[in-house]
């Protein structure tokens, strides 16, 4: 019902300019037009409509981070390893419920101005309808004191003209302003996002148990084949056909071999990419007994695609099923 009140007073305005009181009586100036306030109520209306469907994504984003939380602390598995980090991310949502608060409050005062905005308008649509009753007074007007009145008036609606496109900037700011406030939305959703993939990311085992039943490889490399026990590792095989295991996840581990020999000062490597980092005696350079296990252990930190060996330095055989290798990711 406004719009079409509105849209009487533009095109009663708009044949205003063709009404002459004397020949030579100028056409007025307005330039009040229906798309003026037509952009105006438009943008009111884009406004209410960008702050529900933040007040939705906003709801669903909140549900969806609870619905995480809940499903991490059910599982037992990994209770004891995440439990600080789950109090963390409570705390990240607590502090997102805050943010969401103290936006809600802005939402509120910008929905205050955008009322004092609309009251504006209301008074400015009920001042042209008291400049349509004097226009209507004006057609029967021909004197020169009536034309200067005229001209006042005219002065009057170009002020009117002026104080909307006034309104009209403050409008668009108020836009942007929201527009602002939902970028941040989106910003703290990927900072949880982010937190919540580095959680799962640490709280993942990584580590295997494996046997060596064969000889030593051409190169001097272990041979491991027989796999004790494996978590969170999808390929092994280069353990068996080169000797090498290759990093698929990044983080510090702990490599623990312990090879067994029959053989006198036997001895072996523990190799990252093929260099040598530690070195163990597994027997003396001449012992009584024939069978001796060395154990040595090593940290280090490993990216994708890097590899640890176990090289036996003089060549000489390991007893098979009595040497093995752990490697652990402790972080």
């Amino acid at each position: 019902m406004e719009v079409v009140s509105i849209f009487y007073v533009i095109l009663y305005l708009g044949f205003t300019s063709s009404f002459l009181l004397e020949e030579n009586t100028k056409n007025p100036s307005n330039d009040l037009t229906e798309k003026h306030y037509m952009h105006v109520l438009e943008m009111i209306l884009e406004e209410k409509k960008l702050r529900q469907n933040l007040e939705e994504s906003v709801t669903q984003m909140h549900t969806e981070f609870k619905t995480q939380i809940r499903n991490l602390m059910l599982d037992n598995k990994t209770e004891h390893v995440i439990e600080n980090k789950t109090d963390f991310l409570l705390q990240k949502m607590n502090d997102m419920e805050n943010k969401y608060s103290a936006l809600e409050q802005k939402v509120v005062s910008l929905q205050r101005q955008l009322g004092q905005v609309s009251s504006e308008l209301a008074k400015c649509r009920n001042d042209s309808y008291v400049f349509r009753n004097e226009f209507s007074m004006l057609k029967q007007l021909k004197s020169i004191n009536q034309l200067q009145d005229l001209n006042k008036l005219n002065t009057s609606v170009d002020a009117i003209i002026q104080q909307l496109h006034i309104y009209d900037n403050s409008i668009t700011t108020l836009n942007s302003k929201q527009e602002a406030r939902a970028q941040d939305f989106v910003a703290l959703l990927n900072k949880t996002q982010n937190l919540q993939r580095t959680v799962t990311e640490q709280a993942e085992y990584v580590g295997f148990s494996v046997c060596a039943p064969g000889p030593v490889s051409t190169t001097g490399l272990i041979l491991f084949s027989l796999v004790k026990f494996s978590y969170g590792i999808t390929d092994m095989s280069s353990l068996n056909t080169s000797g090498e295991f290759r990093c698929e996840k990044s983080g510090f581990y702990l490599i623990i071999p312990a090879i067994m020999s029959t053989q006198n000062n036997a001895e072996y490597r523990i190799q990252k990419n093929g260099i040598d980092v530690i070195k163990v005696q597994v027997a003396p350079v001449a012992a009584e007994s024939k069978d001796h296990t060395g154990t040595g252990s090593m940290i280090v930190s490993l990216n994708i695609n890097d590899t640890i060996a176990i090289r036996e330095l003089h060549g000489q055989p390991v007893f098979s099923k009595y040497s093995c290798l752990t490697v652990i990711k402790i972080k």
